[in-house]
């Protein structure tokens, strides 16, 4: 017998809770204006941007609707955004909490092209940069 925490309807409730809540925090506190979410320890000590800074900043975009600030901050963490989303409007319209819940079957190949990505999207962020301060 199934206890009522272990119901997929139950699970996805809590984890639609959970990103609202995160989206509310997000809101209420937007992270270029309160100083208490974490700074990037890849940025702190090397000076370079990681795949994922700028993310928070952008997540903080999206849940106000600025897509364009949200892309500016972090295309990587937008794009990723959307993609978490899809699945999650599948799983609300079509009533697939199982399917949605049940952890993903990822390839090795598929992880490879993800991480190559990131990488690239961190190279070319830093490259870009390092551009334009050489033309300033």
């Amino acid at each position: 017998m199934m206890t009522p925490l272990e119901s997929p309807r139950v699970q996805a409730l809590i984890a639609l809770s959970a990103a609202a809540f995160a989206a509310v925090i997000l809101r209420v506190f937007p992270p270029s204006m309160y100083s208490f979410y974490p700074r990037c320890p890849i940025h702190e000590w090397f000076g370079v941007l990681c795949p994922g800074c700028g993310g928070t900043h952008a997540l903080a975009a999206l849940a106000v609707g600025d897509w364009r600030e949200a892309w500016r901050d972090n295309a990587l963490v937008t794009l990723s955004a959307v993609f978490a989303v899809f699945p999650l409007c599948f799983a609300v319209r079509w009533n697939r909490w199982p399917a949605f819940l049940a952890a993903p079957r990822v390839s090795p190949l598929a992880i490879r092209w993800a991480l190559t990505a990131a990488m690239l999207f961190a190279a070319a962020r830093n490259l870009d940069a390092h551009v334009a301060r050489m033309l300033r």
